[in-house]
């Protein structure tokens, strides 16, 4: 072989080393390194949070803010202290509620009391009203 043919042969095996190298780059490796970056940028937005994306020409709202796992959670535990003192004041109205019906009997035991009572008192007073306007049956004597 001659030089140049040398040359011509080592051009063609480099020209095919980086056109292997370049399909594989292509097809295997920028392919995991771009799912790689999405899912480091994901991982990221999710722990920190990211700002609205927006249109840069219409400046209009694409996806809205992503609020930080730190705010996300401390909104979840205020929901869970709001929903737990909900509890406790469900809690405190039903015996309250409780409370308040065992008043009721009290208060209607207490009035049907009262009615017997003005009935009798009205029996009571009326025999005693009949009673006095009675005719004895005989004068009483000296």
């Amino acid at each position: 072989m001659t030089g140049v043919q040398e040359l011509i042969a080592i051009a063609v095996g480099v020209t095919t080393l980086l056109g292997a190298v370049g399909a594989f780059w292509v097809k295997v490796l920028k392919p995991r390194i771009e799912a790689g970056r999405k899912e480091a940028t994901a991982v990221r937005d999710a722990i920190l949070g990211r700002e609205p994306i927006t249109d840069s020409i219409t400046g209009r709202e694409i996806a809205p803010a992503l609020p930080g796992i730190g705010q996300r959670m401390a909104t979840v535990e205020q929901a869970l202290v709001t929903l737990a003192d909900q509890g406790r004041r469900l809690g405190d109205l039903e015996d309250e509620q409780i409370d308040h019906g065992e008043r009721l009997d009290k208060l209607e035991a207490a009035q049907v009391e009262r009615v017997v009572t003005r009935a009798e008192s009205t029996a009571a007073w009326r025999a005693m009203e009949a009673a006095v306007q009675a005719e004895p049956d005989q004068e009483a004597g000296p």
